[in-house]
């Protein structure tokens, strides 16, 4: 126990730094990101069935992206909606809102291309309604988890147009994570009602660990350099996730978004 609260701790903290401004006048440059599509989902949670539910639902995300001269910076904030079945017609709402960081590292190596290793902060919270329940309909989870990132860089030239060919990989190996209890809609350290909020999220809290848990993504994205500077692209996301609990929760994705990418300095 104490060293699940040290461990704990330590994930809270980083937090905390990976959150303080990156800023610096060093000279950067700075993008802004608008994406929306439709992703085909899959879910599966046991407490309200052990089948699969499918279906389409939209997401779309707000980035913000600083590129400095060793060190690039990406912040995704993402938001999906949408309605799944399962294979008899029952339906379950899907929500989920996300934030997603991704660092690369590229000194002595061209910032614009090539390979670039980094890191990755997932902090993802999904929220599901069975709309054939009275009760017991509502469950959620959230995971906040730091894992290794990688990413490709290809720019080509095709018919005197500037094209750029972009991939993302990341996995997340250590963080901790928040589930509702086997039954009810809220995580077991809610159950006790004599407890402040802060008592009652660390009780809830437990670690998230790499092949006991999971979340991994791959991105793939075409981008169209507009006279503007600015840029027009297409994105494909696939992403699995599952976490380990009273009852485990799996998903995965194939996510088909249309991107702008804003100069704005």
């Amino acid at each position: 126990m104490i060293r699940k609260k040290t461990i704990l701790f330590s994930i809270f903290i980083l937090e905390f730094l990976v959150a303080l401004p990156i800023f610096s006048p060093a000279q950067s440059e700075g993008q802004l990101i608008l994406q929306t599509g439709l992703q085909s989902t899959f879910n599966r949670d046991p407490a309200f069935s052990p089948l699969i539910y499918s279906g389409e639902r939209s997401l779309s995300t707000i980035a913000f992206q600083l590129n400095k001269t060793n060190r690039s910076d990406v912040f995704y904030f993402n938001f999906g909606y949408g309605t799944t079945f399962n294979k008899f017609g029952a339906s379950m709402d899907n929500l989920s809102a996300g934030l997603l960081t991704m660092t690369y590292y590229h000194k002595n190596k061209m910032a614009g291309r090539g390979l670039h290793w980094g890191w990755s902060n997932q902090n993802e919270f999904h929220y599901r309604n069975h709309n054939g329940f009275s009760n017991y309909s509502l469950r959620s989870d959230y995971f906040t988890a730091f894992g290794p990132s990688l990413r490709f860089l290809l720019p080509f030239q095709w018919k005197n147009q500037q094209f750029k060919w972009r991939n993302n990989a990341f996995i997340q190996g250590v963080g901790f994570k928040i589930q509702s209890d086997f039954i009810g809609a809220e995580p077991r350290g809610f159950t006790q009602k004599d407890r402040n909020m802060v008592a009652s999220l660390w009780s809830s809290a437990d670690l998230f660990l790499l092949g006991k848990d999971w979340s991994m993504g791959y991105w793939s994205s075409i981008y169209w350099q507009l006279p503007s500077d600015n840029s027009l692209g297409f994105q494909y996301r696939f992403h699995y996730a599952r976490l380990d609990g009273w009852q485990p929760v799996s998903r995965a994705g194939s996510t088909y978004l249309l991107v702008l990418n804003v100069n704005l300095w």
